[in-house]
This record gives C-alpha cells, sequence and structure tokens, in this order.
C-alpha cells in the first residue's frame, strides 16, 4: 500500500546540478499520514496522523509547501504500516479448532485466522472479507499474493479468494471494501468443534445490494467453507442512492422484479469466485490445472514466458470451459502442492482461466440469478489445502496430512464422487500392511455432499497408497509424510 502524506515543514539540505543538466534541491520534509494513496484501500485509522521524516528531490523552480500531499514510496509506506519485522507466527493447533485475530503479514491490518491440524485460513476484512491464505500443514500457501497495481494505480491485483458480481454492477466495491463483523465484536482465541466468523456490507453499486459472508472450519476436516447471501433491499430508498427520483414510483412487481411507473426492470446478477491460485516466488511455479469437462478431463498447464515481457504470463491464451463434477485441481509443477476447490455443479455456469500479470488466474462464473427485492440469493465454495489428488472422469480423491505429534501424522481422506452414495471404504496400503477406512457422507453448504475419514498413521509407515472405487472407476493416490 502507498500512503499519502501531508507536508508539515521542509528543511532544504543542498541544491546540484543533475546528470541531464538541470538544477535540483534535497529536501528533508516532516510529513503526517492523511489516508491512502489509492482509493481502492482503506488506511486503518490508528495509522492516520502518524509523522514521519523523509527526503525527496526537486526539479527547480517546483519547490515543496507546507500543506502539499506527498506519495509516500513502499519502503516509506511499510516502516509506518509494519509494527513489527514480518507477521505473526501462528501454529496449527493439535487438536480441535482455534479462531484468532492477528496481523499475519505484518502490513498493520489484523486478519483473522482459522485453523484445525490441518490447514490455516487467514480472512481480510479490510479486503472484502477475502480468503488470502490457505496454508497446509507443510506450510505452503495455495494462493498468491501479487499486490500489482494495474490502470494507473486504480485497480490492484491482491489474490487470494473473492467474490464478484458481473453484469449487475461494479465487481471492484466488493475486494476493494472493508467487511463489517456481524454476530460477534472480536475474534477471541478458542478451540472447540466448530469455528466461523459472519461478516456483512451494503453496496452502493449494484444500489440496495447487502453481501453477507459466513466462513466455517471443522475441526477435523482440510476444508474451508465460504457461503455468500446476496441480499437485495426492501422499500424506496432515498434520492440518488436507489436512482428513483421524487416523480418517480418504485415497487416490486408479482414476479419480484421491480416497477417504475408501471415499467419493470429486471435485475439479475451474476457471482462468481476469482482466484489467483499459482504460487509465486523467486521463481513463478508451474501450475497444472485438472479440470473434469462433459467431453471428458482437461489438463491445463501454465508457465512463465520464456520470452519477451517476463512478469506477464505471454504465452497463454484465455480459455473458458464447461464443468462436470463440481469440483477443479490446480497442482505446482514445482513443490508439488494442491488446492482443491468444490462448487455446486448445478448453479456453475463455466469455468474461465485467463491470463493475468503474475499468473493464472481462475473464476468459477455462475449462471445469471434473478434477484427479487427483499430475498437472498446464495452461493458458496469450499476450499482443500491438499498434499496429493487422484482425479477421474467426474470424481476426485484428496489427502491431507495434519500437523504431527509423537511420531503420530493425522491423515484426512476426502473423496467428492458423482451421484449418491451409501457407503464408501477406502484401502490404505503401508507396504504389506492393509486397513480399511471407512468414509462418511459429510455435506458441504453450497457446494455439495463428500465423504471423508480422517485417522491417525505412524510416520514410520510412510509412504503409504490409499485407493478408493467410485463408480465405475478407482482412484489411486500416494501420501509421504
Amino acid at each position: 500500500m502507498r500512503l499519502l502524506a501531508k507536508v508539515k515543514s521542509k528543511e532544504e539540505k543542498r541544491r546540484y546540478l543533475g546528470a541531464n543538466g538541470l538544477e535540483y534541491a534535497e529536501f528533508k520534509l516532516e510529513v503526517s499520514v492523511v489516508g491512502s494513496a489509492v482509493e481502492a484501500l482503506a488506511v486503518p485509522a490508528r495509522f492516520v496522523g502518524k509523522e514521519r521524516t523523509v527526503r525527496r528531490h526537486f526539479l527547480l523552480p517546483w519547490l515543496p509547501r507546507s500543506g502539499d500531499l506527498l506519495v509516500l514510496d513502499g519502503a516509506e509506506s511499510a516502516r509506518i504500516l509494519k509494527s513489527r519485522r514480518g507477521g505473526a507466527e501462528l501454529r496449527l493447533p493439535s487438536s480441535g479448532v482455534c479462531l484468532v485475530s492477528a496481523d499475519v503479514d505484518g502490513d498493520g491490518y489484523q486478519e483473522d485466522v482459522l485453523a484445525n491440524r490441518f490447514v490455516s485460513a487467514a480472512f481480510q476484512p479490510h479486503r472484502g472479507a477475502r480468503l488470502w491464505s490457505l496454508k497446509g500443514a507443510d506450510g505452503v500457501d495455495r494462493f498468491a499474493h501479487p499486490e500489482q497495481y494495474t490502470m494507473a494505480g486504480k485497480y490492484i491485483l491482491l489474490g487470494g479468494a473473492e467474490l464478484v458480481l458481473l453484469g449487475g454492477g461494479s465487481p471492484g466495491e466488493i475486494w476493494k471494501s472493508p467487511f463489517e463483523r456481524t454476530g460477534q465484536d472480536e475474534v477471541a482465541e478458542e478451540v472447540g468443534r466448530e469455528a466461523s466468523l459472519s461478516y456483512a456490507r451494503t453496496l452502493k453499486e449494484p444500489r440496495d445490494v447487502r453481501v453477507e459472508k459466513r466462513v466455517a472450519l471443522d475441526a477435523e476436516l482440510p476444508i474451508v467453507v465460504e457461503v455468500y447471501g446476496i441480499r437485495g433491499q426492501r422499500g424506496p430508498s432515498a434520492e440518488g442512492e436507489s436512482g428513483t427520483t421524487r416523480g418517480q414510483r418504485e415497487r416490486p412487481s408479482d414476479d419480484g422484479n421491480v416497477e417504475r411507473d408501471g415499467k419493470k426492470e429486471e435485475r439479475q446478477l451474476t457471482p462468481a469466485i476469482r482466484m489467483s491460485t499459482a504460487v509465486l516466488g523467486d521463481e513463478p511455479s508451474l501450475n497444472l490445472f485438472e479440470i473434469p469437462c462433459a467431453d471428458g478431463l482437461h489438463v491445463v498447464r501454465f508457465h512463465p514466458p520464456g520470452f519477451g515481457r517476463r512478469w506477464r504470463w505471454r504465452d497463454w491464451r484465455d480459455e473458458h470451459f464447461g464443468l462436470r463434477g463440481g469440483f477443479l485441481v490446480s497442482r505446482s509443477d514445482v513443490d508439488g502442492h494442491v488446492l482443491a476447490v468444490l462448487f455446486n455443479e448445478r448453479r456453475a455456469a463455466h469455468l474461465s482461466v485467463r491470463n493475468d500479470y503474475t499468473g493464472p488466474e481462475v473464476s468459477i462464473v455462475h449462471r445469471p440469478r434473478k434477484f427479487p427485492p427483499g430475498r437472498i440469493l446464495r452461493t458458496g465454495v469450499a476450499y482443500l489445502a491438499c498434499d496429493e489428488v487422484a482425479v477421474g472422469s467426474g470424481s476426485l480423491l484428496a489427502g491431507s496430512l495434519g500437523r504431527p505429534r509423537g511420531g503420530v501424522v493425522p491423515v484426512a481422506i476426502v473423496l467428492r464422487a458423482r451421484g449418491p452414495v451409501s457407503r464408501h471404504v477406502a484401502t490404505v496400503s503401508a507396504g504389506r500392511e492393509r486397513r480399511r477406512v471407512t468414509l462418511r457422507r459429510r455435506e458441504i453448504p453450497e457446494a455439495g455432499r463428500v465423504y471423508a475419514a480422517v485417522f491417525e498413521l505412524p510416520r514410520a509407515s510412510f509412504p503409504v497408497e490409499v485407493s478408493v472405487r467410485a463408480g465405475e472407476e478407482r482412484l489411486t493416490m500416494e501420501l509421504e509424510a
């Protein structure tokens, strides 16, 4: 984030002739923070008014004056926002689920963190309550955090996973706006069987729309659940807020659409979940996407360009896929980390994978839905931080390893299969030893049905092979501790 500061006092240090033959002056400036340099993001109130000393060089005769506004660079802004080096260190609990509030990335903002012995998920209330980070017990984040400024600084790529509304208003107000935490004044550490958080914000565009979000994590599953509720407000709004002037009459019609002076105005929204799933480090990772479609399993590989502008992955075109199976897998060829995403197959229209500045950006676009005032439109998604997966034509077998304790490693197996199944049994093989594990049915809000089991194995028994029959196909994967 770039901060905006006001010049309080100045001291000229020297004048000199630049290499271009022009005369410059160096100033020592005392400045006070007034807000963010980019309108898209708000600055926490505790940083407004903070004073710092900066040095600047000005071309003569244009010299600074008291009261001038100055954009601080990244290093200057970071010294103000970051109260300590790095972010808070959070360890996965050995049992139960933990809910804490902490500045995990050291940027001056508090994140809400849900964690169990398999995963930790950090949400940012100040940025659309987005799922900013999802780490497995291996400590590897499944989301990218590009922090890239585009369009002259008016749009920021922030990474993670976010909700957008297509064709129904500005998609940007959700991702760039602070959400209010509802139902709980503050987040305090607690351990239990399940933990959840709720957020909400009333949008300016589309007008009179309230977005509500609930996130949850079970103590024994590596599945982070997000459910969005998009609610249309009832009743007339004030002039200038709803677009209705005093000379117009607005009322809901029998079919739920809006009538103005007897003319129907249909309202519909197209929700989409947008993710930056490539994990970026010093070298961009190679990402492999496995997408089950009506015509079979599509395997899509992304990699950085070998020539030209290396900051842009130019050797890939944008693609759309019809979905079948209600899941998506993103896998890194570099370190083997895996992200599996579950969603409602009946509500999803298509999958969009586009070439963005820092790698592939994935959007699960839902079907357009009518949006009557006073009703609520729900959509959701679930995320799994996996260590290994096996993908069939319409089925997914995912395995996650938890935080080891005393030489014992927790193992979670999750199966996504098409159609109802009364019972599934997984075969776990370690050398010559075999055991059978029953997978029990679990319903995930707005993301569908899975079959899951959690058990423990001695570290010495790894690697282990896990095999499950799903319909006509058998899925097999190998897990290494």
